[in-house]
């Protein structure tokens, strides 16, 4: 059977009966009400219907998700079987830009049986819909619920030059918690793509959080330290496989809560500053024995030079519970077949 209709099958077992989305005719404020069920199981801020819009088009998402006058907004997939929507959460306080990909049916039904908590990489990634959307849609179209967060050190807020790890790790349990206590029959999942590897695994260390996830999934993981990491970046550079790009990010100091400006800094600059002097030399090995019992999945690229191939190798090597997919061929992005072919291997890990 070929991978399509692999995934295809999948699908099928993930959703029983194929639904599709009911949407206004035109594009434009969504009806009252529309979102009410999807945003209380994801711990969102109730959406205001009168700045809430039904749009086809990506393009300008990132400016939907930092826009004060917009509430929640829909993004359809072309076949209507599912749906991406952004809004807001609030965590110690500060207001998070959440994205959230839904298989059709959780519009008509109210229940989450497999939550998906995908911490996206950083830093100065951007949790937009129409980026990096292949896993997520792939795993939509399974039947899970998939939600991006945008932690500190995100697009979205930074405290640069201060580090913003130990935030973001804080973040992504409190909101774990509150998603085990609004879906306390649902599965959830930690996904942590690249340096959100990192933050989902020292999430996960915390005794009372491990015991509240299923399963570990990690996509090119970060599995030098950071000091390795930087010298290694610092080598690319060097040797021209990597630049050192300018990164978008808003400056928000202690406070989230207060409005930042959106300022460009150096990668490195930007890497360098995220962790604290004590977790600088601590790498993805020492995170995951603070996880033993919890099954774990890493898909990687084998041409992958940024995050330390060989490493994840040995892990795997030590760790009967770890279980490794390699994606020939593949650096440091997910494409769609990446994606289809990450899909499959999970739904048989499972």
């Amino acid at each position: 059977m070929g991978v399509g209709k692999a995934v295809a099958r999948v699908a099928r077992q993930g959703v029983a009966k194929v639904e599709t989305i009911d949407l206004p005719e035109k594009m434009g404020k969504l009806p009252q009400g529309y979102l009410d069920a999807p945003s209380r199981l994801l711990a969102a801020q109730p959406c205001d219907y009168e700045r809430s819009w039904h749009v086809e088009d990506r393009t300008y998402a990132g400016l939907v998700l930092d826009a004060p006058s917009i509430s929640c907004n829909v993004w359809p997939s072309k076949d209507r079987a599912q749906l991406v929507f952004s809004s807001k959460t609030i965590i110690g306080g500060e207001v998070l830009p959440i994205v959230a990909y839904l298989p059709a049916n959780l519009l008509k039904h109210s229940a989450i049986r497999r939550l998906v908590v995908y911490v996206i990489g950083g830093p100065a990634d951007d949790i937009a819909p129409g980026l990096n959307d292949h896993l997520p849609s792939r795993l939509a179209t399974s039947g899970d619920v998939v939600v991006k967060i945008g932690y500190s050190g995100t697009r979205y807020g930074s405290r640069y030059p201060k580090p913003d790890f130990d935030v973001a790790v804080s973040q992504i349990r409190s909101y774990v918690y509150r998603l085990r206590a609004l879906n306390p029959s649902a599965q959830i999942v930690l996904l942590g793509e690249s340096l959100g590897g990192q933050i989902a695994v020292k999430a996960a260390t915390e005794p009372s959080l491990k015991r509240v996830i299923s399963e570990i999934i990690l996509i090119h993981p970060l599995a030098f330290s950071p000091d390795e990491a930087l010298k290694n970046f610092k080598n690319l550079a060097d040797t021209g496989h990597h630049k050192d790009p300018e990164l978008q990010v808003r400056q928000v100091g202690e406070k989230r809560s207060v409005p930042g400006q959106y300022v460009n800094i150096k990668s490195q600059d930007l890497f360098g500053s995220f962790f604290a002097p004590r977790e600088k030399a601590v790498g993805l090995d020492a995170y995951l024995d603070g996880v033993r019992g919890v099954k774990v999945l890493i898909a990687y690229g084998d041409t992958d030079k940024k995050t330390g191939v060989d490493q994840i190798r040995e892990l795997a090597s030590k760790e009967n519970r770890i279980t490794l997919l390699a994606l020939p061929n593949t650096s440091h992005v997910v494409e769609e077949a990446h994606a289809e072919q990450i899909s499959l291997a999970i739904s048989h890990w499972r």
